[in-house]
């Protein structure tokens, strides 16, 4: 797959719908989370894309924006005492699934998810994602799995 077939379908804004991780330090927060968003849009410089994110985590509002490095289908950000570097996976035309390595005060923890554009995906896609995940040897269920109905904050 090349930048330009995946490029362009990363852009607008993406529903997190299920999310995995091999640390209980991400476990924690995606047991936490409440309901969450991404959007991804591109900007003056071809490489760098701007990711904005809202996120309802124990009932609070928390939102962020931070630039990433785009190439050949891999995100990359550093931002405080974090640098993650996510790669994406193949999915259904709606999907998007981002497979994450990230290295927080030399912890390395790996997470994977999968957004759509609507509240709820197909149950065929969410399986063949879970197939995915238990491939990739994350520890079984999801951590996180949206309820389709609860509200999203918005900034």
């Amino acid at each position: 797959m090349t930048d330009q077939y995946i490029f362009p379908q990363i852009f607008g804004k993406w529903i997190f719908i299920e999310g995995f991780s091999n640390h209980e330090m991400f476990n924690a927060v995606l047991r936490k989370t409440n309901s969450s968003w991404i959007e991804i849009l591109p900007t003056s410089h071809t490489e760098t894309v701007l990711l904005n994110q809202g996120n309802l985590i124990d009932g609070k509002c928390l939102d962020s924006s931070a630039n990433m490095t785009f190439s050949k289908n891999i995100l990359q950000i550093s931002q405080n005492n974090m640098t993650a570097t996510g790669h994406f996976l193949l999915s259904c035309p709606d999907c998007l699934v981002m497979d994450f390595n990230s290295t927080m005060d030399e912890v390395h923890i790996r997470s994977l998810y999968i957004f759509g554009k609507s509240r709820t995906l197909p149950e065929a896609e969410l399986k063949q994602f879970q197939k995915q995940a238990e491939c990739l040897q994350y520890p079984q269920p999801a951590q996180y799995s949206y309820d389709g109905v609860t509200g999203h904050y918005q900034p």
